[in-house]
């Protein structure tokens, strides 16, 4: 699905820049690690790239709770024109009110679809490639010092 809202479209973008962020230090962990060309030192900072990563991925959780908060606003939006509009005394929503609520209702849609099937499936797909990517590193750097330890000896 596509979003359609600026709101909707914000946080998708949001979503694929993060993905794709993290997506690219994996990429360097596995090319590197198939070709046997990263060293020690690269590998290192890699791992910290990664545990850098690894604390966004809460910034990240929050950004989306912040989306949450803002398609909930959208929401009051709509119930406070949906009571204005029993309130009012010539018993009909005016047209201010009318395109208010529908453009509010709109948007509070369109980020809730986006929230519901982007957003976990994003941090998911983030946590799974740290995880994947770490694990390869801590391989690596034991095969690095087991390499080291053997031209030692």
């Amino acid at each position: 699905m596509s979003a359609k809202t600026t709101a909707g479209k914000a946080l998708e973008k949001y979503l694929q820049k993060k993905i794709e962020d993290t997506l690219t230090i994996a990429t360097k962990i596995k090319i590197g690690e198939y070709e046997g060309t990263l060293t020690t030192e690269e590998l290192k900072k890699l791992k910290l790239k990664l545990d850098e990563r690894e604390k966004k991925v809460r910034d990240t959780q929050d950004t989306i709770d912040g989306f949450k908060l803002q398609a909930k606003g959208m929401d009051l939006t709509i119930s406070t024109q949906e009571i204005a509009a029993v309130g009012n005394p010539t018993g009909g929503i005016s047209a201010a009110a009318l395109i208010l609520r529908e453009k509010a209702k709109i948007a509070a849609d369109d980020l809730n679809d986006v929230i519901d099937e982007q957003a976990d499936s994003a941090i998911n797909s983030i946590k799974k490639s740290l995880r994947d990517s770490k694990r390869t590193i801590n391989l690596a750097l034991k095969s690095t010092s087991k390499n080291k330890k053997r031209l030692t000896d």
